[in-house]
């Protein structure tokens, strides 16, 4: 294993030298000596140690693969997951960063199956697959996010059904410069920070793909 490891890091280190970028080669050389892939812009990370997907933007922050045992810092947000492995997700959705967003998606990925799903390998060797029935069942699990917003004392959760509708509030707790609130999967795989009441459709960014869609759909439709 070692000597794969270290074959991966040559060849690593011999494509990111190979970039006319001395900013992003220099990132990516420090990343790597950490046991990290780093992206030329430093958004995305592969940690190796803990096998942890990362994405870092102004507007999103995700975390992938083995979650739990630490926090995850990402820029505004922070996560403390309590699932082996899984998907934690949040990004803006009006077109702000997420530490002025006014309206914001997580959501909160874990292992999926269905009612029966099992694998059984058999005396002959042979690897017998079940795919199980309805109703779908999701690992119970629970994470806190801590999100660094200038709207912490006006921001609200909710959970939401799949095609976006709100079916409960949840407990935010507001902080000096931030918001905490705790998730569960028992409560549904996606939620809603918002600092808006109403529940209103989310804000799209005038100039994105999905809001002149919008407005084509609308002229057909008057």
């Amino acid at each position: 294993m070692a000597k794969v490891s270290a074959v991966r890091d040559q060849v690593a280190e011999l494509f990111i030298r190979a970039q006319s970028d001395k900013a992003a080669m220099k990132r990516q050389l420090e990343g790597l000596r950490e046991n990290r892939l780093v992206s030329d812009t430093g958004e995305l990370v592969l940690d190796l140690d803990t096998h942890t997907y990362l994405v870092n933007t102004p507007f999103a922050a995700c975390a992938s693969g083995v979650l739990k045992g630490r926090p995850i810092g990402l820029g505004a947000a922070r996560f403390e997951c309590q699932t082996d492995a899984g998907t934690l997700f949040v990004g803006s959705l009006d077109g702000r960063p997420l530490d002025s967003s006014e309206r914001m998606l997580v959501l909160y990925l874990v292992d999926v199956r269905a009612t029966g799903d099992e694998t059984v390998e058999q005396d002959d060797g042979v690897i017998r697959y079940t795919c199980g029935r309805l109703p779908t069942l999701a690992k119970v699990c629970s994470a806190d996010i801590t999100l660094r917003t200038k709207h912490a004392a006006r921001m609200q959760a909710y959970r939401l059904q799949m095609n976006g509708k709100r079916i409960g509030p949840l407990r935010v707790g507001p902080e000096q410069g931030q918001c905490r609130v705790h998730i569960d999967t028992s409560a549904g795989l996606a939620f809603e920070l918002t600092t808006n009441r109403t529940g209103r459709a989310p804000i799209v960014p005038r100039n994105s793909r999905a809001s002149r869609g919008q407005a084509r759909h609308a002229r057909r439709n008057p």
